[in-house]
């Protein structure tokens, strides 16, 4: 799958609702995907696609500092229900 092809799909799926529910915005180049909120660009989620494996590096509440992680072999799933409840932590 190609950044684009993830990144349309990533659109489409329920991640794009959940951050739009909370005025989360979606910024998108040709290697990474970010969310982050208008007015607070310094609290952002990004995910990056690299060839076997799926960086996400997310916010710390209160904190000036992001926490990044790395899920193998591209598991999509994992990426995104990680990003789900590090974003309801962050911003529920």
């Amino acid at each position: 799958m190609t950044i684009n092809q993830f990144q349309d799909n990533f659109i489409k799926d329920e991640l794009y609702e959940l951050f739009k529910s909370k005025n989360w915005y979606l910024q998108k180049n040709e290697k990474s995907i970010y969310y982050s909120k208008i007015g607070d660009e310094t609290n952002y989620f990004e995910i990056k696609i690299l060839k076997n494996t799926i960086m996400v590096s997310v916010p710390i509440k209160n904190s000036v500092y992001q926490y990044s992680t790395t899920f193998h072999n591209n598991n999509y799933s994992k990426a995104i229900e990680y990003i789900k409840q590090k974003f309801l932590d962050f911003d529920g």
